[in-house]
This record gives structure tokens, C-alpha cells and sequence, in this order.
């Protein structure tokens, strides 16, 4: 389902030196009666992102995913429900889930505070990408966004097109993991729909499953 063990040096390093850590929210937010999928185009940058920031204290992981998807986007988006594997326990009646689909864990470093000559400004993000859903007469209205964020102007793209924006940026870690989790989130949106249209039969057991779908959704 994720890659939870990446970069685990990292965090054994964050204790080691009583560094800092926090948690990025990121969401991919589709529109499944469309097949599209929201863009964030920052104007003073030049250059496209998902929805993201970080949690705060007392939330839990999926409320601050919607709360930031809402912040930046101006859309009110709900976790979108998913067939994927998982060995997460589930009872007989979850089978699509609102999960995480992708977990990473990244240093970074407070160049201001380093510049400033502080110690320990270096630390680890935890990152949590969701995936949500916005109806087809959904309406953004970006009226919660912090100063950093007036340039931002949101989209509404088809899938196909959200790839290629996303990959003719720059090969940066960020902007490779954005664009892996965004095709992850697509495919997994496929795998749901053929699952729930009956192309698509789940293997009780590992909830793999096996038919006519390529095994591209699950691989």
C-alpha cells in the first residue's frame, strides 16, 4: 500500500539528536464523475503542487488532510473510499478504505534559523498522502488561505493532463513523490471503480483479486 519504511535512518537520526519532526497533509482530490483531479498553480513560483501542510496539534491525520485540501483549494472535499491492498485489519464490511495511500519520511533543515546560527535546525517531515473527493458541482472558494498562499489559483484538470504537468517540473523529491503518489491515487481510483462495476472480483483472502483488469491496480 505505502512505503512506510523509507528513509528510516532518518527518524533514528531525529531521536539521536533531539531534533524536531512534524506532519504534512497532503491530498490528491478527484472528481470521479469527471475523471479530473485539483492542481494548485502558484503564480509566484511557477509551478504546480498538490494541496498540503501540516497538522495541528489535537487533529487527527484525515482532518487536517480535509482541512488543508480546503484551505488551499477552496474546495470542502471527504476522503474518497478505496479497494487496496493493505495488511491493515479490517472487519468483513470495510473493504474500501480512507487510509493513507503513501507514507514518507524526509529531513529538512530551518535555513533561517541556520542562517540565524541556532543549532538543531534540522529535523524530519512525516508525510501522509490521502486521497478526496469533490462532487461534479463542487465550488472552490479560497477564503482560508495564509498569506504565503494568495498567489495560489486552483484547477480542476483530467487525469492524463495532471500527470504531465506534474512530470514537466523539475526532478526534485518532492515534486518525483507528488507525481508517483498522484498516479498511485489514479490507479487505485480505476481499480475502485472496476471493483465496484464487477469487472473486478476481490480474493477474499489477501484482497488481491482477479479477472479481466490488468494487474496494474495493485502492483
Amino acid at each position: 500500500m505505502c512505503s512506510t519504511y523509507q528513509m528510516v535512518p532518518t527518524y533514528r537520526s531525529l531521536l539521536a539528536n533531539r531534533q524536531v519532526w512534524y506532519q504534512d497533509m497532503p491530498s490528491g482530490i478527484v472528481e470521479p464523475s469527471t475523471a479530473q483531479v485539483v492542481l494548485i498553480w502558484s503564480e509566484k513560483h511557477q509551478y504546480w503542487l498538490l494541496p498540503r501542510g501540516r497538522k495541528d496539534v489535537g487533529e487527527s491525520l484525515q482532518q487536517a488532510a480535509l482541512r488543508e485540501a480546503h484551505e488551499e483549494s477552496g474546495y470542502r472535499a471527504e476522503l474518497l473510499p478505496l479497494y487496496m491492498p493493505t495488511r491493515a485489519p479490517r472487519t468483513a464490511n470495510e473493504q474500501a478504505v480512507t487510509e493513507a495511500i503513501f507514507v514518507s519520511i524526509a529531513p529538512f533543515v530551518d535555513v533561517k534559523a541556520r542562517e540565524a546560527g541556532r543549532k538543531n535546525v534540522g529535523g524530519a517531515v512525516v508525510t501522509s498522502w490521502f486521497v478526496a473527493q469533490i462532487p461534479a458541482n463542487a465550488v472552490s472558494i479560497p477564503d482560508g488561505r495564509t498569506s504565503d498562499e494568495l498567489d495560489f489559483v486552483t484547477h480542476l484538470v483530467p487525469f492524463e493532463r495532471a500527470v504531465e504537468l506534474l512530470m514537466g517540473q523539475d526532478v526534485s523529491v518532492e515534486a518525483h513523490t507528488e507525481l508517483m503518489v498522484i498516479q498511485k491515487a489514479i490507479e487505485l481510483w480505476k481499480r475502485t471503480q472496476a471493483i465496484t462495476s464487477g469487472e473486478l472480483v476481490l480474493d477474499s483472502d489477501h484482497d488481491i483479486g482477479s479477472s479481466r483488469i490488468d494487474r496494474k491496480y495493485w502492483d
